[in-house]
Order: structure tokens, then sequence, then C-alpha cells
């Protein structure tokens, strides 16, 4: 005879609430911290597309493909040093806009 399953049973409980602050008091430090990064990135993105900008403009000046290569070469090199310092500036934004550092 075969065995009938049944679903198991679960039941619900309504979630704890958290002890300690609010809900609300706890998140405004990191709405602040939130703001200051996304400000930072909209800073460092202008900066990037300014860039990029004056690549196209100097790559179209070059007079040979050496030339074409030397701006692109240069261009590539300040990105890598850039991208480095521009994400230490962006943390570095978020830990002191989030208390995290004095």
């Amino acid at each position: 005879m075969p065995s009938e399953k049944t679903a198991p049973t679960e039941t619900m409980t309504a979630p704890k609430k958290a002890e300690g602050l609010p809900i609300t008091e706890w998140w405004k430090p990191q709405t602040a911290a939130l703001q200051a990064l996304c400000g930072e990135a909209l800073t460092l993105t202008e900066a990037r597309l300014r860039k990029q900008a004056d690549l196209l403009h100097a790559l179209a000046g070059a007079k040979d493909f050496t030339d074409a290569l030397k701006v692109q070469t240069s261009f590539v090199q300040e990105f890598w040093a850039d991208a480095t310092r521009d994400a230490t500036r962006a943390f570095s934004t978020l830990r002191r806009a989030s208390g995290a550092e004095a």
C-alpha cells in the first residue's frame, strides 16, 4: 500500500525587532556615505570622460601609426595610474563619510 506524502508544516513567526538603534537611525550614516561615494564617482567619471575626449583629439592629430601608438600607450599608462589613485581616493571618501575613519 503506497504511503501518502504530506507537505511539511511550517510555522511563520513575526521577524524579531532589532535591538539598539531604530533602523532609520542606523541607516543615516550609510546614506551619507553613499551620497559621498556617488559624488566622488561622478567627479571621477567626468575627469575620465574628459581624458578620453583628449585622447580622441590627440589620435586625430597623429601623423602616423607610430605616433598614434605612442599616444595610446601614454593614455593607458596614465589611465592605470589614475585608476589606482582614484580608487584609493573613493574608498577614503567612503570610510570618512561612514565614520570608519576619524
